[in-house]
């Protein structure tokens, strides 16, 4: 038999930084039932993590960002930087 790992392995995490709220956010959480926005202490993030990485729920591991993948938007006009 052969086992397919997934392309990546999601990990969600918290970082101790304002969320970025915006209409698109504050409308998607309306639309999932959310009648006022509560006060956000951090932000979630998501990590792709190689499938075979070694991580397990509730302990800790060191994330590095490669910042060549990241993506830059202006907040006011929505366009990619």
């Amino acid at each position: 038999m052969l086992l397919r790992l997934p392309a990546a392995l999601p990990a969600n995490f918290e970082l101790d930084v304002p969320p970025v709220l915006t209409p698109e956010t504050i409308e998607l959480a309306r639309d999932a039932g959310a009648d006022e926005l509560a006060p956000a202490e951090g932000a979630t993030l998501t990590a792709r993590l190689d499938p075979r990485t070694d991580v397990q729920v509730g302990r800790p591991v060191t994330l590095a960002i490669d910042a060549s993948r990241l993506y830059y938007f202006d907040l006011d006009t929505e366009t990619a930087l």
